[in-house]
């Protein structure tokens, strides 16, 4: 496995750890970067999240994710990148237990916002949150294209549940 970099928030001050091994001291077999605004939307009871993602995501089936919160955005561009700050103290753990790629905005159904953050529980507020969301960690992308990407569906179920693990 290739190693990659990535920033966290540990011990009061940032490092630079080897994902990998965040990953596996965490059970966890990949991660989905959560924004902290979407994390305040996210019921601490709620055992399950649809998650909506740029169409080449490329989650897995079965596979298991950790879900940080991104305290700090990052960004890429085709000459650099500066990595998010992330923060893993109480991030939910959770299997990936449906995903579809490449689904337009259209083509989306109520039952595929049923799990979803509060905010986001239409088309509209979906393309909105997606425009936020990558307006700063993807400044290569007008609003135009992320609404004529589409997006990726991933359902996960959680194995913890904030505060009982």
């Amino acid at each position: 496995m290739n190693s990659t970099s990535i920033l966290i928030w540990q011990d009061n001050q940032e490092q630079v750890v080897d994902e990998h091994t965040v990953l596996s001291q965490s059970g966890a077999d990949a991660m989905i970067r959560i924004q902290t605004e979407d994390y305040r939307c996210l019921p601490p009871t709620q055992d399950r999240l649809n998650h909506f993602n740029l169409p080449n995501s490329k989650h897995h089936l079965g596979f298991k994710y950790i879900l940080p919160r991104i305290i700090r955005k990052g960004y890429k561009t085709e000459q650099e990148e500066v990595l998010p700050l992330l923060d893993f103290q109480g991030s939910r753990l959770g299997e990936c237990t449906k995903y579809i790629s490449h689904i337009s905005y259209e083509d989306l159904q109520k039952s595929h916002f049923r799990f979803s953050f509060t905010h986001i529980k239409n088309q509209e507020e979906l393309l909105r949150a997606m425009i936020n969301r990558y307006r700063h960690s993807r400044p290569y992308l007008s609003e135009k294209d992320i609404e004529q990407m589409g997006v990726s569906f991933t359902e996960i179920t959680f194995i913890n549940l904030e505060g009982k693990e």
